[in-house]
């Protein structure tokens, strides 16, 4: 089943199965020209003026379009607002069916794995499942997403610093070194 988001979401928040329905965004022959410019990918396939030449019968949205209106719908809802630090993996991408000018688009998306993160524990590994489908729920492209995603702060201090002042990111100090090596990069002297 699934579920209305709260905004933003931690890393703790999630479940492995947990699931989520965005609203809806009809594609327009505008955002199509629009991206085209974006990107400079002008091929017919994607141009109302030649109907699409690519056996459609009228052209077709560009693959990666898909792709970002599904990501794009899934963060409107405001499930990752302010606890996203970054994407960090997109695979097995499919392009099940073309996307038409005046279809109707939603996205679904699903948890299927998570887990702390090996390097900083003040961030979680987020893998979720997207779906795009269009107005006949028909899914036209799928795909798994990695995020990384910050934890919920226990000490009040903010997650990425790992629970330690900004300045301990840095490395250790010099009074942390062996006599005559620097821990940091030393600055020039200047004249």
């Amino acid at each position: 089943m699934a579920h209305r988001s709260p905004r933003g979401m931690y890393f703790e928040d999630f479940e492995v199965g947990w699931q989520l329905d965005s609203a809806t965004r009809p594609l327009t022959g505008e955002v199509l020209r629009e991206f085209a410019d974006l990107t400079g990918d002008r091929n017919p396939l994607h141009s109302a003026e030649t109907s699409g030449d690519g056996g459609f019968g009228r052209p077709i949205a560009h693959g990666v379009l898909g792709m970002a209106l599904a990501i794009g719908l899934i963060e409107e809802t405001g499930v990752h607002e302010g606890t996203t630090i970054a994407m960090v993996g997109l695979t097995d991408w499919r392009f099940r069916h073309p996307v038409f000018v005046g279809d109707v688009l939603s996205a679904h998306m699903t948890v299927v794995a998570k887990r702390v993160s090996t390097t900083d524990p003040a961030r979680g590994v987020l893998t979720r499942r997207l779906e795009l489908r269009n107005h006949a729920r028909v899914v036209v492209q799928d795909g798994t997403t990695v995020l990384l995603v910050r934890r919920r702060p226990s000490s009040g201090r903010w997650p990425w610093t790992r629970g330690r002042p900004l300045t301990a990111d840095l490395g250790p100090t010099d009074a942390e070194q062996p006599a005559g090596q620097h821990a940091r990069p030393q600055r020039p002297e200047v004249p």
